[in-house]
């Protein structure tokens, strides 16, 4: 699997896990505990997946839920 790849699979469930906890707070600590990662590693996967850090785009998909 070439660092692409990677990075998106990483990235779907980093995703998953974040849509499942929107009615909690989710701290960088706690997505790296999870899925075995870095904070360095999370970043560039989110900064290569959707072009902003773990916590904004955690405040993106907040904002869509409200809009619900």
């Amino acid at each position: 699997m070439n660092q692409n790849n990677y990075y998106h699979s990483q990235f779907e469930r980093m995703k998953e896990f974040m849509e499942q906890r929107l009615s909690r707070n989710l701290s960088v600590d706690t997505l790296c505990d999870s899925h075995g990662l870095s904070p360095a590693t999370v970043k560039r996967i989110f900064q290569c997946c959707t072009g902003m850090g773990a916590v904004h785009y955690f405040q993106v998909l907040l904002g869509q839920e409200n809009l619900k």
